[in-house]
């Protein structure tokens, strides 16, 4: 079953063993039958992390929300430095601002749990995005931003290391909102850092706890 541990706010970081509650299950807890449900959005989520799965189950998974209108990643905006002449290139402010924000809360989340950062191996992420317009959006550019706060928060060492993932666009006019779920990914594709690094996954049923 999943076991959550109980936190104040929406960030739970759960034991997977067993397959998580469908999305069509009761009020009767997590998958074993104990324990207290999660949201049906949540439970999705688990769904399709586990369905990303090339084998095994990933040894954990952690998911967490951040309020707010979902922000797209804001193409870089041009600029001439007065004293050197040279073109320059900037993020729009509400991209800095929710990228820090994301940022926080991805380290913030893993820190305080005792989580080795940065993360190694492949690794699953999942998006749900619930915005307040019908407005048309880049569904890529609001899960590059996600993708970049990690990265620049040191979440894991290089991007590549996300060799699964999804991301959905809902609508929520009353409560905008972001669900990031993030667990490893039982993938064959072994990539190296920056750095040179073989990025390998952990042995099995190792991981943060």
């Amino acid at each position: 079953m999943l076991t959550p541990r109980h936190q104040p706010e929406q960030t739970r970081l759960l034991r997977w063993d067993s397959r998580p509650a469908s999305p069509g299950a009761g009020q009767g807890g997590s998958a074993g039958g104990t324990g207290p449900a999660l949201p049906l959005e949540v439970r999705r989520l688990a769904l399709l992390l586990q369905d990303l799965q090339l084998g095994s189950r990933p040894a954990w998974w952690l998911w967490f929300e951040i309020p707010g209108e979902p922000v797209p990643k804001g193409r870089p905006r041009a600029f001439v430095n007065a004293k050197t002449g040279k073109l320059g290139f900037y993020s729009p402010k509400d991209t800095r601002d929710a990228e820090r924000a994301i940022g926080e809360r991805f380290r913030h989340e893993l820190v305080r749990r005792s989580v080795e950062l940065p993360l190694e191996g492949p690794l699953t992420l999942v998006t749900l995005f619930f915005r307040s317009t019908r407005r048309i959006v880049d569904d890529d550019n609001l899960r590059k931003l996600v993708m970049d706060a990690a990265t620049r928060a040191h979440v894991w060492g290089d991007d590549d290391q996300v060799t699964g993932g999804a991301q959905i666009i809902a609508l929520d006019r009353e409560r905008p909102r972001t669900l990031v779920a993030l667990a490893p990914h039982d993938s064959t594709l072994v990539r190296a850092s920056r750095r040179g690094r073989m990025r390998r996954p952990r042995p099995e049923g190792q991981g943060p706890v």
